[in-house]
C-alpha cells in the first residue's frame, strides 16, 4: 500500500482538517521510524500503517474510529522506539493524543530540559503497563489489541524463545483485556494463539 492508497480510505470519512492532522502523523512516523526495520527486513513503518489500517477498519464498540485513534496508532511506536524531542506529539496534536502514546509506550524518555537531548530511558514495569493500558479507554485498548494482532501475525521468524514469551504474555496481559474490549477482536486473538501453540506442539 502506498500514501495515496492509504488516505483514499478516508474520503466520505474525516474533514480536510482531520486529514491534514493524520498526515502530520503519517510524516512523523515515517520520519522517525526512518531507519528502523522489523526483523523480516520490512522497513518498520508499514507496522504502524497496517495497525491505523486495522484501527479504522474495524469500528465496533466505540463505533467510527476517531481521528485521534488513527493519529495514536501511526504514532504508538514513536516515543517507544525513536524518542521525538520532548512535548513535539503533546504540541501537534493535543494532550489526549501525547498521553495516548505515552500509556501504550514501554518506556519513559528522560530528556535534557537545557538541550532535548535524550539522557535515559526509563522502562515501565510490565505489570503496570498493561494495568494501565486495561484502565484506560475502549479506544487505547482497540489499539494495543490491533498493534498485538498484527505482531503475532509475523512472529513466526523469531527465535523460539522470544515466541514463546510473547505468547504467554498475551495469554496472561491482552486476552483477559481483549474479552473486556472486544469479543471479535478476542476471538481472532485467540484463533492466532491456539493456531500457533498447535503448530509448535506438532513440531515438537
Amino acid at each position: 500500500m502506498n500514501r495515496q492508497q492509504f488516505f483514499d480510505q478516508f474520503k466520505g470519512v474525516f474533514n480536510k482538517e482531520e486529514i491534514l492532522k493524520i498526515s502530520w502523523a503519517y510524516h512523523l512516523a515515517k520520519k522517525e521510524h526512518q531507519k528502523q526495520k522489523r526483523d523480516s527486513g520490512e522497513r518498520y513503518f508499514e507496522h504502524c500503517r497496517r495497525v491505523a489500517l486495522q484501527v479504522f477498519c474495524y469500528p465496533q464498540l466505540s463505533g467510527a474510529p476517531s481521528v485521534k485513534e488513527i493519529i495514536v496508532s501511526l504514532l504508538h511506536d514513536c516515543v517507544e522506539d525513536q524518542f521525538p524531542p520532548p512535548r513535539l506529539i503533546q504540541t501537534l496534536f493535543g494532550e489526549e493524543i501525547a498521553s495516548g502514546v505515552d500509556t501504550l509506550s514501554k518506556v519513559t524518555p528522560v530528556f535534557d530540559e537545557a538541550t532535548g537531548k535524550i539522557i535515559k530511558k526509563e522502562k515501565k514495569d510490565l505489570k503496570e503497563y498493561y494495568q494501565k493500558i486495561a484502565n484506560s479507554d475502549i479506544w487505547i485498548r482497540r489499539i494495543k489489541l490491533c498493534d498485538r494482532l498484527d505482531n503475532l501475525r509475523s512472529m513466526d521468524i523469531w527465535p523460539k524463545a522470544r515466541q514463546e514469551k510473547y505468547i504467554k504474555e498475551t495469554w496472561e496481559f491482552i486476552m483477559p483485556m481483549a474479552l473486556q474490549t472486544d469479543r471479535q477482536l478476542y476471538e481472532w486473538l485467540k484463533k492466532l494463539l491456539d493456531w500457533k501453540e498447535e503448530k509448535e506442539a506438532k513440531n515438537v
